[in-house]
Parts: structure tokens; sequence; C-alpha cells
């Protein structure tokens, strides 16, 4: 499982779109909050709509991830040389949850830099809003 883990993590490292999703999100959380009239206390707490973004990017990387193995013919090599066929797909599956929380640790940075330069002391961090 280890093996398959860490084959997995190598293939996410080195795919170029795991690394364009990045320049991805900036881009569209930079989306949401150019009509800088309309920047409120709602979309900073929602922190520039980052979570729906997050999740969008998420089904095509992991569809994107699926899809390159059965296109370059290496899922059946990966089932047949893997122990156990759960272990594969488990490896996926952590690979993926992984780096949706690496995503949303860049999506909050992302937000707070959106703030400090759109709106620097308009709304505060610290107030309750709904």
């Amino acid at each position: 499982m280890k093996i398959t883990f860490s084959h997995e993590l190598y293939k996410m490292a080195h795919q170029r779109s795991s690394w364009l999703a990045f320049i991805i999100l900036f881009g569209l959380m930079i989306y949401s909050a150019i009509p800088i009239a309309y920047i409120n206390k709602n979309l900073i707490s929602q922190g520039f709509g980052s979570g729906q973004w997050v999740i969008i990017i998420m089904i095509a990387l992991s569809a994107n991830l699926v899809a390159m193995e059965f296109r370059n013919n290496t899922m059946a090599t990966l089932l047949y040389k893997s122990p156990n066929r759960q272990s594969v797909f488990l490896a996926k599956l952590i690979t993926l949850i992984l780096y949706s929380l690496l995503l949303l640790l860049a999506s909050f940075v992302f937000a707070l830099i959106i703030k400090l330069i759109f709106v620097n002391g308009k709304f505060s961090w610290g107030l309750i809003y709904h």
C-alpha cells in the first residue's frame, strides 16, 4: 500500500495539470472579486467562492487522473502488479484527498492576499457574519 501510495503521489506531483490547478484557482477567485464595488462581507467570509472552485477543480483533476491511467493503458498493469485491487483505488483516493486539502489551504492564503489587495481595511476577519 505504501509503495502504491508513493507512486500516486509521484504521478500527481509530476502532472502539469496539478500545478496549473493552483493558478486556475487563484484566477477564479480573482474573477469572483473583480467587481470591486460588489465585494461584501458574505463574499469575503466565503473566501471569494473558493469552496465551490476547489470542488470543480478536484472533479476535473480526479477525472484526469483516472482517465490518464486508462489512456496510457497503465491501469491494467497497476491492478495486475498490486496485491489487491482495493489498495490501488484507496491510494488514488487518499492522494486526491490530500491534494484537495492542499488546495483548500492554498485558497485560504489566496483569500487573504485578495482581501489585502482589494479591500484592505474595509471588513474585519474578527467579526461574526451570519
